[in-house]
C-alpha cells in the first residue's frame, strides 16, 4: 500500500481530495506495472552481490512514488533477497527474483554461474556456443592429461557478402589454478609424415606447376569482375523484367539436333550495363566446332599472336564431352538453348580483360528487341591466353579444360536467375555462392576425368598417396591434365584458411593474396556436398542436393541454402568449422564430416608451412597445417598449452573462422578461455584428442 509518513501530510493530502471531487474523494494512483533494473544479472563467485532496484508505472506510464515492494527468491538456496532487493550469490545455479506489490509482479533472472564447469567432450565430439558477455565465465578446457587437445574457432556468422569490413578478435588463456608455467612441458607434435622419397619429388613438382599461383591471383580478379557484372545484371533485369528473357527453353540435358554454324558469325563483345549499344559487333571466325560446342574467336584476335589453334580447343571440348557434361547435366540440369542451335558458343576474345579467365553475361538470355547488346544464344567469352597456356613452353596449364566446365555451370545457374519471379529482389547468387557451385562443377568433372586415369573414385577421400602415385605422368613426367584441377583446389583451399583475416563469402580487407571466394566458396560447398549430399557413398551421390540448389524455384545466397538444407547459415558455418578441425586428425569420426579430401595430407604437399616457402631444396609442410590454427608452430607443434597465460589478437571477416590449438600437459586445473569477438560471432569447441 502506499503510506504518507506524516500526519500533517495526511491532513493536507485529504483536503486536496476533498477539493478535487464534488464528492470529496479521489482515488489514489493504481501500479499496472513494474520494471526491475537491471534486467537480470549473473556472478561467478560465491557470496557476490547485486543491488536490484524497482519502479511502479500506472496504466498511462506515470511514475508512482513512495511504493514498498515486496521482493523474493524462487530458490534462496541459490540466491537470497532482502527487502530493498539486495541479492547474494548463495550457490551456483539460478533463480528468480521478483518484485511485487498487490496483484502486480515483475521477475528478472539471476544466475550464480560456476566458472569451474569445464567443456565435457569425448575425442570426435564438438560443440558450439554463444560468445560469454564481458563479465562471464570464459570457456573451460579441463587440464586432463598430457596430450589432450582442443581445437577452440571463432566464426563469423555474417552472411552479408558486399560488407568487406574485418573485426577484432582476441583468446585470453587465464590457467584457472593462477600459476603461470614459464617453460610448459613440451607439446606433443601431430602426426607427420617424412616428406621423403615420392613425397618430396611431388612436392618440388607441385611448387612448379605452370600456372597454380598466377590461377589465385586470377581467381580473385575474376571473381571481382564477375560480382561487378552480377550487380549490374541485377539492374538490368529489374529495368527490363522477366518478360524480356527468350522463352519458352527449359534446361536441356539432351537438347535438340546441332546445326552447324557458319565460317563467321557477327557477336556484340559488349556486355553494357543498360543495354543499349548498336553497331558494335565484331567478325569472330569458327576454330572448331562439335554437337556441343562451337569455338569462335574475334577476327583480330585470330590473325595476331593470340590466335587459337583447333587443337588446343578440340582439348577443351573432348575434356568437356567426356567429363564435364556428366556433371552439368547431373549436378545442374543441363543448359539452355535459346538460339536452337544446339550448341553453346565460346567466343575468344579481348573483352576478356587480362589476367581475367571467362565470363558469362546474362544479357544475351534477353530478345534484341529489349536488349539491343544481346546476341541471343548462349555464349562464354573466354582469354585467348588461358587456352594458348597449354601449349606454353615452360610447361603445359591445363586450366583452360576445367574453366570451360565452370563457366557452363553459370549458363545454366545465370538462366535460371533471369527466369526467377519478380518478386525477388535480386535473382542471382552472391559472387561466393554463384562461384563455389561452379567451382564444384570444375572440380567434379576433374575428379571424374582423374578416376579415368587410374585415380581414385569420384567419391573417394583423396589422399597424399594418390596425388603421389596417380597425379602426374610415369617416370616424374608433368601434371596430368585430368588432374590439374584438383592440384587447383588444394591451392585455391590452403589461400583460404591459411589468410588471417579470412571469410567464406567474401575475401576480407588485409586477406592474403591467395584467397578468393573461389577457395572459400568452393571449400565450403564441397564441405556441403560431403555433409548433407552424402557424396562418400557413391560417384556423383551429392548431384541432387546442388541440382535442387541451382533450381529456379530454389531462392538465390543464404536462404535457398538455408530451405535445402533445412538448417541456418550460422549453423551451417559452425558445422562446417567443426569439419575443418577434424578432418585429417585421428579423431573418431562423426557426422558432417568432410569426407571428399583429407587437406592436411593433400597440403601439406605444397609446401606451405610457415617458414618452408615453396621447396624444393627443404621438406614439405607439416601435416595438420590445415586447417591452419594461429596458435600452431610451423613444425606442426601446438604453441599454445593450457597451462600458460597467454593471448592471442587477430582479425576476421565476414564468414571468417579463426582457429586455436591447445594442447595440455597433463598439470593444473585446467584453463579459462576469455574471447571477445563482435557479434554476430559464435565459438566451436572440438575435442581432437
Amino acid at each position: 500500500m502506499i503510506r504518507l509518513r506524516s500526519a500533517f501530510v495526511l491532513f493536507l493530502a485529504s483536503a486536496v481530495v476533498a477539493c478535487s471531487d464534488g464528492n470529496g474523494t479521489d482515488p489514489a494512483p493504481t501500479v499496472d506495472r513494474i520494471v526491475i533494473s537491471p534486467d537480470g544479472s549473473s556472478v561467478t563467485t560465491i557470496g557476490a552481490s547485486i543491488a536490484f532496484a524497482a519502479d511502479a508505472f500506472t496504466s498511462a506510464g506515470v511514475p508512482v512514488t513512495g511504493v514498498d515492494f515486496d521482493w523474493s527468491s524462487s530458490d534462496p538456496s541459490v540466491a537470497t533477497v532482502d527487502a530493498d532487493g539486495n541479492v547474494v550469490a548463495v550457490a551456483f545455479g539460478e533463480s528468480t527474483i521478483t518484485a511485487s506489490f498487490e496483484a502486480v509482479t515483475a521477475s528478472v533472472t539471476f544466475l550464480v554461474r560456476d566458472c569451474n564447469l569445464s567443456v565435457d567432450l569425448d575425442p570426435g565430439e564438438w560443440v558450439a556456443q554463444a560468445v560469454p558477455a564481458e563479465g562471464d565465465c570464459g570457456v573451460i578446457l579441463p587440464a586432463g592429461s598430457a596430450g589432450d587437445q582442443y581445437r577452440v574457432a571463432v566464426v563469423s556468422t555474417f552472411s552479408e557478402p558486399q560488407n568487406f569490413s574485418v573485426e577484432d578478435v582476441s583468446l585470453e588463456v587465464r590457467p584457472l589454478d593462477g600459476a603461470i608455467v614459464e617453460n610448459p612441458a613440451a607439446a606433443a607434435p601431430l602426426e607427420t609424415v617424412p616428406a621423403t622419397g615420392a613425397r618430396a619429388a611431388l612436392a618440388r613438382r607441385l611448387v612448379d606447376v605452370p600456372g597454380l599461383a598466377e590461377s589465385a591471383r586470377m581467381a580473385e580478379r575474376t571473381a571481382q569482375y564477375h560480382m561487378d557484372l552480377r550487380r549490374q545484371e541485377a539492374e538490368l533485369l529489374r529495368r527490363i523484367g522477366p518478360e524480356g528473357v527468350i522463352r519458352p527453353s527449359p534446361l536441356a540435358v539432351q537438347g535438340p539436333s546441332p546445326v552447324d554454324l557458319p565460317s563467321t558469325i557477327q557477336i556484340d563483345p559488349t556486355t553494357p550495363s543498360n543495354c543499349t549499344p548498336a553497331g558494335t559487333e565484331v567478325t569472330a571466325v569458327k576454330v572448331w566446332e562439335n554437337d556441343r560446342l562451337a569455338f569462335f574467336q574475334d577476327e583480330e584476335q585470330a590473325q595476331s599472336d593470340l590466335a587459337v589453334t583447333p587443337t588446343q580447343v578440340q582439348r577443351m571440348a573432348e575434356f568437356y564431352e567426356a567429363h564435364g557434361r556428366p556433371i552439368i547435366d547431373a549436378y545442374f540440369d543441363g543448359v539452355p538453348d535459346i538460339d536452337s542451335n544446339g550448341k553453346v558458343i565460346v567466343f575468344i576474345s579481348p573483352v576478356v580483360a587480362s589476367g581475367t579467365a571467362a565470363f558469362v553475361w546474362s544479357g544475351d538470355f534477353f530478345t534484341a528487341s529489349s536488349c539491343p547488346a544481346s546476341n541471343e544464344g548462349e555464349y562464354i567469352y573466354f582469354s585467348a591466353t588461358l587456352i594458348q597456356a597449354q601449349d606454353d613452353a615452360d610447361g603445359a596449364n591445363w586450366q583452360s579444360l576445367e574453366t570451360l566446365v565452370h563457366e557452363m555451370k553459370h549458363v545454366s545457374s545465370l538462366y535460371n536467375g533471369v527466369n526467377r519471379p519478380q518478386s525477388v529482389v535480386n535473382p542471382y547468387n552472391p559472387t561466393w555462392k554463384e562461384e563455389g557451385q561452379a567451382e564444384i562443377a570444375g572440380n567434379m568433372a576433374s575428379r571424374v576425368a582423374w578416376a579415368s586415369v587410374g585415380g581414385p573414385s569420384a567419391n573417394a577421400m583423396v589422399e597424399a598417396d594418390a596425388m603421389v602415385e596417380t597425379g602426374f605422368e610415369a617416370n616424374n613426367g608433368p601434371i596430368k591434365p585430368e588432374f590439374y584441377g584438383i592440384a587447383l583446389r588444394m591451392f585455391r583451399a590452403q589461400g583460404f584458411l591459411a589468410s588471417q583475416p579470412n571469410g567464406v563469402v567474401v575475401s576480407p580487407l588485409g586477406a592474403d593474396p591467395d584467397h578468393s571466394v573461389y577457395g572459400s566458396g568452393w571449400t565450403f560447398l564441397r564441405w556441403l556436398g560431403d555433409a548433407y549430399g552424402n557424396a562418400g557413398t557413391a560417384p556423383l551421390a551429392d548431384a541432387d542436393l546442388f541440382s535442387t540448389l541451382n533450381a529456379v524455384e530454389t531462392l538465390p545466397g543464404v536462404a535457398g541454402l538455408e530451405a535445402v538444407t533445412g538448417t541456418t547459415f550460422p549453423r551451417l558455418l559452425e558445422e562446417f568449422a567443426a569439419a575443418a578441425m577434424f578432418n585429417g586428425t585421428t579423431a573418431p569420426d562423426g557426422p558432417r564430416r568432410i569426407t571428399s579430401y583429407d587437406f592436411v595430407s593433400a597440403i601439406e604437399l605444397f609446401c606451405f608451412a610457415a617458414d618452408n616457402p615453396p621447396c624444393p631444396s627443404t621438406p614439405a609442410g607439416p601435416t595438420g597445417a590445415w586447417p591452419w590454427p594461429v596458435t600452431v608452430n610451423s613444425d606442426g607443434t601446438p604453441s599454445a598449452t593450457l597451462q600458460q597465460a597467454n593471448t592471442f589478437s587477430g582479425r576476421t571477416g565476414p564468414g571468417g573462422v579463426r582457429i586455436h590449438d591447445f594442447v595440455s600437459n597433463g598439470t593444473g586445473v585446467g584453463a579459462e578461455l576469455i574471447i571477445t569477438a563482435e557479434e554476430p560471432s559464435r565459438i566451436v569447441i572440438a575435442r581432437i584428442r
